[in-house]
């Protein structure tokens, strides 16, 4: 019966089917046992094996595999799969069949992955407790897994994306294209996503940090270094006694080494002897370096040298490092935290020379130099005196502090890049030759021009000039030339500085001692000179060639017929013609009897009868006329070129001497000057011609030469001032470079009267162009005249320019006036009087209302309240209102407006009374701001919110102003006419303030 009928077990009916060799109903049976969740062990390990669908040809042998229910299959070396069955043949058409041996065998596929990653999970995690239980340095040492370095590029490459660096992602995934990086699965690994990278950091720095915190190792270590240290500063003090005491028994420093201290209050644990070696020995090193290089090193006179190392600000020896025990050191630094390392630079200086292998004394320097990631000033000054020391050691300088020194050269932080430059300047002194030479000098090369910090700069270029004093091959002459020309030019004005005042000189010494100084350098220069004329570094060019000037006087001293007229026995005291470096009595030998040098070529220079020598000859035919043409190319508008060539001509008259600048300088000078006075007469009167480059030999001529001679001789000077302010002005020509003239003239309070009496006689000239220069020139230098000349000369000269016909000329007169009138003096009163009578033009011309207008803006900011509110405000008024009633034309009241809005918005910054608030601010903005409602919407707003502010603070109801469609001819009379009143009304009050006074 149905109901007695017993379950047959799965287990059964799969064996069954497996052993008939029913292998597609066997399959279906495991894909309906697998959906409902009953999956069998038997079907699952028969189905995965791929050796049990290759067809059988041989008997069972020894290697074949049992199954269940006596079913046995033979392995083949095979590992073909299901897909090389003839599945069509067990059925009529075998498309469903194939469908499902593909799923089966994607399934099994992905079954064997898993199953591998499984495996190759456990393999990690066994690795891991290895290597967890092994030392630091073979964790370091082992080379990173496939499996880690694919999860290591998934989390990275998921940082990234995260972080926002998705153009880095994207190179990253592009170098890594054989990883997907969109699933997780594709690293290997059987086991769930990580954590992001920061939590994974975070984690791993916390667990270190409670590992370090927990060791007693570590606790152990920082105490002993403590105690070595205090042990060691006792043992350096018994050194230092032992030395000054001894120091011809060396033995016994040793035994002083030995020599029981009271410690007991320091606990001190059992530790192995070790021999401390003296200093000695470093010394001796030092010693036999110095001794085989003294003939390569340039010889320094003592006061060049010492001038030198102050400017360069190198200081003696501040650290005193003491030796201690090479293996604890090794031992104990890599458990001690950062902050803490900068303790241990004493212990990394001593061990250093006890270092027994190269890789050790390696790592000990490396650590040195990277103590810190970004070493700051005091950290940098340890490490750098700690290098000094060691760098006497030229095996341990050559073989370890110069290439890691050379690695630092080329890191991306500041910090370490100027750490290297630091170290090439204190090790420069003491390093050999050759290795000053071959790996040094191309250290600082490397920074300087790949530095774009100006700090590292700056520290190449006091590293250089100690490498370039040192040098004394002369093969590397053109070398340290061309670096510091880049110096020299350089955008930063500190490096420039430095350049010029230490590594320039010192070049320059250099140059001298080997000649080249004037085939090389000061050819280079003026070379430079002239390709930078236009360029704003040609004021800093000219600069360099002023520094090395005396050592061009002394190269022209230094032949036998100049010293053949020395005189020992009457030698005077020759005014310094150089400082610091570029001083003769510095960089030449102290026994060169520099002042009678000098004394002897000024003697000789000074005789017409003189024949000329190889360095003379140089001196007028390359060097004058090169610094001639130089000039002439520079522009005229180059106000920084023109005052450095200034500055150099002067320095140069100084130093060759009178009698050699009136007859070798100026002369090609004057010429240059006739030259392009003949050329410009030839042109059309008509014409607008441009500015010749000759005129900048006109400041050159009149500061710099024809204030040479004697101070009360004038009369060259004064010819000469008086033909160009006639010459420049007729030829339309610009007045710069007579404004640069006259105002450093004006300077010497000597030279004033004479500049002062050709402008008061240029502003007779019949010419306007004339006394228009002269009014000009005139209000250019009235900052810095004297009281006397001003009463004297400025003011009788502006009286009569006043009554001038020419309204640009008075449009200058009122400028100067008000420049006067602002200042305090004797000439104030005056002033103020005479702009007060010539501000009633005001409402008849133009351009006197716009000058009026300025004077007035010059003179709030600086004149009393009471002025400000009997006679500027009045007057401001008066143009307000003449500006919106009196001008037609368009662009004369766009021209005063904007004069108007200047004195308005300045006037509302000077305290005023709430009733000249009222009376005259008040009125004239509301006028101002109808004129800019018509022809100035740009200044609208402003003006608006100023006449807001103005009736504020006068506490008067606000009115808008209305603009009348048509100016009707009444009101600009009656305000015209109100303009006399006022005025005639300022005058009295003007007169009765100064019967006050």
């Amino acid at each position: 019966m149905e109901g007695e009928q017993e379950n047959i077990p799965l287990e059964q009916i799969a064996g069954r089917l497996l052993q008939d060799n029913f292998l597609l109903t066997a399959l279906e049976l495991h894909l309906e046992l697998i959906e409902a969740g009953r999956e069998l062990s038997t079907l699952k390990e028969f189905f995965s094996n791929p050796a049990n669908f290759e067809r059988q040809t041989s008997p069972p042998s020894a290697t074949s595999i049992d199954f269940p229910f006596g079913y046995t299959r033979a392995r083949s070396q095979s590992q073909a799969t299901l897909d090389s069955l003839d599945i069509s043949r067990l059925s009529e058409d075998g498309t469903d069949e194939r469908i499902a041996v593909l799923e089966f065998e994607l399934r099994k596929a992905k079954e064997t992955i898993s199953g591998l990653r499984t495996s190759l999970t456990q393999f990690s995690s066994e690795r891991e407790v290895h290597v967890t239980s092994s030392k630091t340095n073979s964790i370091s040492s082992e080379a990173i897994r496939p499996h880690e370095q694919r999860a290591l590029n998934f989390l990275v490459n998921e940082y990234l994306l995260r972080q926002g660096y998705k153009l880095t992602a994207v190179t990253f995934s592009d170098e890594n294209n054989e990883q997907d990086f969109d699933d997780w699965d594709d690293v290997g690994l059987n086991i769930p996503r990580p954590p992001e990278l920061p939590q994974l950091y975070r984690v791993t720095h916390k667990e270190t940090n409670e590992i370090e915190c927990q060791t007693e190792e570590s606790v152990y270590f920082e105490e002993e270094i403590t105690r070595l240290n205090t042990k060691c500063n006792y043992l350096e003090q018994k050194l230092e006694e032992a030395i000054s005491r001894e120091q011809s028994e060396p033995n016994k420093i040793l035994d002083l080494v030995d020599v029981s201290t009271d410690t007991s209050d320091i606990p001190v644990p059992e530790i192995k002897t070790v021999s401390v070696e003296p200093p000695a020995r470093v010394n001796s090193k030092f010693e036999a370096a110095a001794a085989e290089d003294e003939e390569e090193l340039r010889k320094l006179p003592d006061l060049f040298h010492s001038t030198l190392l102050r400017l360069l600000s190198i200081s003696p020896d501040r650290l005193r490092p003491v030796e201690s025990l090479l293996h604890l050191l090794l031992e104990t630094l890599p458990s001690v935290i950062s902050s803490k390392k900068e303790e241990s630079i004493p212990l990394i200086l001593a061990a250093i020379p006890e270092a027994k292998s190269s890789d050790q004394c390696s790592t000990l320097i490396s650590l040195l130099l990277n103590i810190r990631k970004k070493p700051q000033e005091q950290e940098r000054i340890v490490v750098v005196e700690g290098i000094k020391r060691l760098a006497s050691d030229s095996e341990l300088l050559e073989a370890h502090i110069l290439p890691q020194t050379w690695e630092l050269a080329g890191h991306k932080s500041m910090e370490r890049r100027l750490l290297a430059a630091e170290v090439c300047l204190a090790i420069a002194p003491t390093a050999p030759a050759r290795l000053r030479q071959a790996m040094v000098l191309p250290v600082l090369q490397q920074l300087l021009l790949e530095a774009a910090e100006p700090e590292v700069r700056v520290a190449v270029v006091r590293a250089l000039s100690l490498v370039v004093a040192f040098t004394a091959q002369e093969d590397k002459y053109l070398q340290c030339e061309e670096l510091c020309f880049l110096a020299i030019e350089d955008q930063d004005s500190g490096v420039r500085q430095l350049a010029q005042r230490v590594l320039l000189p010192v070049l320059a010494q250099w140059a001298l001692q080997i000649d080249r100084l004037e085939s090389s350098l000061v050819k280079r220069l003026l070379s430079r000179l002239k390709a930078l004329a236009h360029d704003p570094r040609c004021g800093p060019m000219i600069g360099a060639v002023g520094q090395i000037l005396p050592f061009i006087v002394i190269h022209l001293a230094s032949h036998e017929d100049v010293l053949d007229r020395m005189d020992l026995e009457q030698i005077k005291e020759i005014s310094d013609i150089g400082c610091d470096l570029s001083n003769p009595l510095i960089f030449l030998e102290p026994n060169s009897n520099t002042n009678a040098m000098l004394q002897a070529l000024n003697l000789r220079l000074s005789d017409d009868s003189y024949q000329h020598w190889p360095q003379m000859d140089w001196v007028l035919s390359a060097f004058i006329p090169g610094l001639f043409d130089a000039l002439c190319s520079v522009d005229v508008g180059n106000e920084d070129a023109l005052l450095a060539y200034v500055k150099f001509y002067h320095q140069l008259s100084k130093v060759m001497g009178k009698h050699f600048t009136l007859n070798r300088i100026k002369p090609m000078f004057k010429e240059g000057l006739r030259s392009a006075e003949e050329s410009l007469s030839n042109l059309d009167n008509n014409s607008d011609p441009q500015t010749p480059p000759s005129l900048i030999l006109i400041p050159v001529l009149l500061v710099a030469l024809l204030t040479t001679g004697d101070p009360n001789d004038t009369m060259e000077l004064s010819n000469t001032l008086r033909h160009l302010l006639i010459l420049l002005p007729s030829l339309k020509l610009p007045l710069a470079p007579l404004k640069v003239s006259i105002f450093h003239l004006c300077r010497a309070i000597a030279l004033q009267e004479t500049v002062l009496a050709c402008l008061s006689e240029a502003s007779k000239n019949s010419r306007p162009a004339v006394r228009l220069a002269a009014a000009q020139l005139t209000f250019h230098s009235l900052s810095c005249l004297h009281e006397s000349a001003l009463t004297k000369f400025v003011l009788p000269q502006l009286a009569m320019l006043a009554n001038d016909l020419n309204e640009e000329v008075k449009e200058v007169v009122v400028a100067a006036y008000a420049e006067l009138a602002s200042q305090p003096g004797v000439a104030q009163a005056e002033s103020r009087t005479t702009l007060q009578q010539l501000s009633k033009e005001a409402l008849t011309s133009h351009v006197m209302s716009v000058a009026v207008t300025k004077a007035m803006t010059r003179l709030l900011p600086t004149c009393d309240p009471a002025f400000a509110e009997d006679v500027v405000l009045p007057q401001l008024c008066q143009l307000a209102a003449f500006c919106l009633h009196g001008v037609t034309s368009q662009t004369r009241r766009m021209d005063l407006g904007q004069a108007l809005v200047a004195a308005l918005s300045t006037a509302l910054q000077v305290p005023l009374s709430r009733q000249a608030m009222a009376a005259t601010l008040v009125p004239a903005l509301r006028d101002l701001s109808s004129v800019c409602e018509q022809c100035m919407h740009v200044h609208s707003d402003a003006v608006n919110n100023w006449l807001r502010e103005a009736e504020a603070r006068a506490q008067i109801e606000p009115a808008t102003p209305t603009t009348p469609k048509t100016e009707k001819p009444h009101l600009v009379q009656s305000a015209m006419n109100s303009g006399r009143k006022s005025v005639e009304d300022v005058k009295q009050r003007m007169s009765s303030l100064l019967k006050k006074k």
